[in-house]
């Protein structure tokens, strides 16, 4: 295993294991998309990583095999999926991440159904709250702004979101036809 991937999974591993200590009480939900981070977080989180690791240099490979009985870093009361377009591909793809995990690390999966219209209600509200009237950085929040109202409501104390994976990585479909020229320049 290289160094990057020894690295990468430390630094998974401890993300998971702090965000275990600092909330004793259990992590309720997760805001499930089809982007890079809350995909990587649920996966990762069902991994038993102490018990297959039996120094400080080794590290186990994350395994998308769900039929080992991995007693999870971290376990989700709710997935929360926001979709405000029907041909959005997020809720099939948590879909299909909450079918392996269902019962592993996440107990239920709930996809809300939203309009665009519905998601710009709040714009003010959520300009307001975070200061900004950036347009890229409001466009992400009103989902989540969604996740957390609607996780509000069911009773939710704590609850996980993933940025910057796909903005580092270039996981969103838009990266993916442009060139490194209009990449390095983004």
């Amino acid at each position: 295993m290289g160094s990057c991937e020894l690295l990468g999974g430390r630094l998974l591993q401890q993300v998971l294991k702090e965000i275990r200590d600092r909330f004793p009480d259990g992590i309720d939900a997760i805001l499930l998309s089809a982007g890079l981070d809350t995909p990587i977080l649920s996966e990762a989180s069902d991994q038993d990583f102490a018990a297959t690791c039996n120094n400080d240099n080794e590290f186990m490979t994350i395994s998308l095999d769900k039929s080992a009985k991995a007693h999870p870093i971290l376990r989700f009361r709710y997935a929360l999926t926001v979709q405000a377009d029907p041909t959005a591909q997020d809720a099939v793809f948590a879909a299909n991440i909450f079918k392996r995990l269902e019962s592993v690390s996440i107990e239920q999966h709930h996809v809300l159904r939203v309009t665009l219209d519905d998601l710009l209600e709040n714009s003010s509200e959520v300009a307001r709250l975070l200061c900004t009237c950036d347009p890229m950085e409001l466009r992400n929040s009103l989902v989540i702004y969604e996740a957390l109202r609607e996780a509000s409501e069911r009773g939710v104390k704590h609850l996980v979101t993933g940025d910057a994976a796909d903005e580092v990585f270039c996981g969103y479909s838009f990266y993916h036809g442009m060139t490194e020229e209009a990449l390095s320049k983004y």
